[in-house]
């Protein structure tokens, strides 16, 4: 019986928690990189790169215009930029008013290839026509940092063709929500994607503020129209050897959800297709990485376990779990050591936790919304379950949001 018991219990929690382990001095290694050595650079470079601004947008006349301006106030010279719209299939003035901003707007209309991924495929070649040198995709209730071009000439002139710069939270203090989803981006940018460039590794792109060399997008064209557009992108680049850099220089920002109903629109079509994604693709990269001896995937393979929140919040409590239950069942020094180790384990995640609570800034107002955090974990357990048990969402989703003024 106690063999039983050690077989298929003890084994499997030695397994579940050592991963948990690793995942957590995984990711508070980055952090500590994040620390020591990111900085951001005083970049005085003369711009030489034409970048080529694609917005797609449905439905966005209600904030467009204050992003439009911001775009077109940028500090990067006007002859080496253009902003599109991709005003797709609207109903409302969005194609109006990218005209009155004096920006290009293309219409499109179709009932069948409908969401993000559909507009850009449809887009991206006419943009090329032009000729610019690389094109950033950015969502249309988002605001570039001024410096955001700079940034990336730089890169691109030493030869990067895919970057992604910071994908920030602009109403952190609107409601929990927000805070809670302020607080996971900024760790994932700040203290994960920045640092693993910092190191030579790879990033992924996040949606909307990535960059795209020309050469890219011609050798391997835009495709990429299910859930999670970025991710899937990001994994047929890797796959062909590309890897997508994070700079930290700059960034752009956004309202998130500050709501229950705006979270669970967003997150249900964000994990899904993650989860998606993540089953279709570790595999590949796993085979790339250990056969193929592409050190960029076998990376970007290990990344995807971790940037993953559903994935990590269910292998720590799996982890406690089967942890607990050895310490009870099967009591013996290797089950007092695992035990100890997950706890272990749980205290480094939360030391990684409160770095990014500092990165981010503290207020009274903010020491308030952290206490609201576990509130938001049973929400997006909810979430996660529903999305993976009931939703099964097929196609992209437009966010509802409520709009801020311009910052």
């Amino acid at each position: 019986m106690m063999v039983f018991w050690q077989l298929f219990v003890q084994v499997p929690a030695s397994v579940l928690i050592f991963l948990t382990l690793f995942g957590a001095l995984y990711q508070i290694f980055f952090a500590l990189i994040f620390l020591f050595l990111c900085k951001k650079r005083h970049l005085t470079q003369k711009p030489s790169h034409f970048i080529a601004i694609l917005i797609p947008a449905h439905n966005e006349s209600g904030g467009l215009r204050p992003v439009l301006e911001r775009c077109m106030a940028l500090d990067y010279p006007k002859e080496l930029y253009s902003v599109t719209v991709i005003a797709d299939n609207c109903t409302d003035s969005t194609a109006q008013i990218a005209r009155e901003c004096g920006v290009t707007s293309l219409e499109r209309f179709d009932d069948v290839k409908r969401g993000k991924g559909r507009a850009l495929e449809w887009a991206i070649p006419q943009v090329l026509e032009h000729h610019p040198d690389a094109l950033m995709i950015l969502d249309a209730d988002c605001y570039l940092d001024p410096k955001s071009l700079n940034a990336c000439d730089f890169e691109l002139s030493k030869g990067h063709h895919a970057i992604q710069i910071p994908n920030l939270v602009s109403n952190t203090d609107a409601s929990f929500h927000s805070y809670c989803q302020s607080l996971a981006r900024t760790m994932e940018n700040l203290l994960f994607y920045w640092p693993k460039t910092k190191l030579g590794l790879s990033s992924f792109l996040l949606g909307t503020g990535m960059v795209l060399h020309r050469e890219i997008l011609e050798r391997l064209p835009w495709n990429c129209c299910g859930l999670a557009e970025d991710f899937e992108y990001s994994i047929r680049i890797i796959t062909n050897h590309v890897k997508p850099i994070f700079v930290g220089d700059a960034g752009l920002a956004s309202p998130f959800p500050v709501n229950a109903e705006q979270l669970a629109t967003q997150r249900t079509r964000w994990v899904f297709g993650g989860i998606q994604t993540l089953w279709s693709s570790f595999g590949q990269l796993l085979y790339q990485g250990v056969f193929k001896h592409n050190f960029i995937a076998l990376d970007a393979a290990v990344s995807m376990l971790y940037i993953s929140r559903p994935a990590v919040f269910c292998q720590v409590a799996l982890s406690g779990l089967i942890g607990t239950m050895c310490f009870f069942l099967i009591p013996s020094l290797w089950s007092n050591l695992l035990l100890a180790i997950f706890l272990g384990a749980v205290a480094i995640y939360m030391t990684y936790v409160m770095i990014g609570v500092f990165t981010l800034g503290l207020t009274w107002r903010r020491v308030k919304l952290l206490l609201c955090i576990p509130l938001f974990v049973i929400k997006y357990f909810v979430i996660v379950t529903k999305s993976i048990l009931v939703s099964h969402p097929t196609e992209w989703e437009r966010t509802p949001r409520n709009r801020e003024p311009k910052p």
